[in-house]
This record gives C-alpha cells, structure tokens and sequence, in this order.
C-alpha cells in the first residue's frame, strides 16, 4: 500500500512538472501584438491610483502594448464607456463593479481588486503620530469614498469616537482631490 501511494504521487508530480513546463513553453511562443489598441477608463483619485504607473509606462513607451487612457470624475460615465464598448479595461469602486456584474448578468468581469495601499496618513510633522490612538480628538481629513468608510471602522475598532466634543475627528471632503 505504501509503494503504491509513493508510485501515484511520483507520477502526479511528474505530470505538474510537465504541465508547467509545456505551458511555459506556450506562452514563451505566444506573440504580444504591441500595436493591440486596449482603451483603459479610470477614475482620478483613490480608485485610479494604481493606475498610475501603467499610464506612465505607456507614456514612456515602456508598456507592453498601446494603451490609452480616459481619467474621468464620475463613475457612471466610466461605467457607460464600459457597457457600450468603448472601452476596454475600467477601474471603478468595489461595489460599482459588483453591481455592473450583476446587471450585465456576467458580462462585464471583475480582472483584479485594487484595495491595498489607499488608506494613508499624512501629517505636517507638527503632530507625532505613532498609532491609531494618538488620532483620538484630531482633526482628520478623508475622501468621501472608501477609504473614509475604512477610516471611520478602524476608529470605531480602536474606541476613537467619530465625533469628539468641539472637535470633529473625521471630516468628509468628498470634492478636495
């Protein structure tokens, strides 16, 4: 019984190991079409960030085929380009792409979640912050999107409260950026 399981899992391994090795060599023979045109929709701020450094490549010429970009403010308009076809690759908020999902019934897909990495705190280094607690009583500054749903729980988690007496601790500023 134990020569057994050792034959069968030599032969399991055997097979992975060929299977990576032939699709490797596929996709090392597998043509990129640097002209492909693919239209990327979106939007200026949080949700766009992790845009940023396609969009500098492909303006450097660095990216590995020929985008364009359309920046927009309002995620319906970026969500419209992408039910008509007129663009290719979105980014939207999180429940914006679950919605359109749904409502294309599997159409439109989700390719990657873009959620690490867009909380930050800044500070004009008059104020020493080195831990959540020591925002409690100041005065923070958060877009009026996810990042202040997440700001406003991790508060609520640490016993910050939303709103101290004469102080407000979080303040929404949906239009600043």
């Amino acid at each position: 019984m134990r020569t057994m399981k050792k034959t069968v899992s030599s032969l399991l391994t055997l097979c992975l190991v060929l299977l990576v090795c032939l699709s490797a060599t596929a996709c090392a023979d597998a043509a990129i079409d640097k002209d492909l045109p693919v239209r990327v929709w979106t939007l200026n701020g949080t949700t766009g960030f992790g845009m940023a450094g396609l969009i500098a490549d492909a303006n450097d010429g660095k990216a590995a085929l020929n985008y364009s970009f359309s920046v927009e403010s309002d995620p319906s308009v970026v969500t419209a380009a992408l039910v008509s076809g007129d663009c290719d690759i979105a980014a939207l908020p999180t429940n914006a792409a679950a919605a359109l999902y749904n409502k294309t019934k599997g159409q439109v897909q989700v390719l990657a979640l873009n959620t690490r990495g867009v909380l930050y705190l800044v500070t004009d280094g008059r104020e020493k912050i080195e831990s959540i607690s020591d925002l409690n009583g100041k005065t923070v500054y958060a877009p009026a999107q996810n990042p202040s749903f997440i700001f406003a729980a991790l508060c609520s988690k640490y016993g910050i409260p939303p709103s101290p007496p004469g102080r407000s601790a979080l303040l929404f500023c949906p239009n600043r950026w």
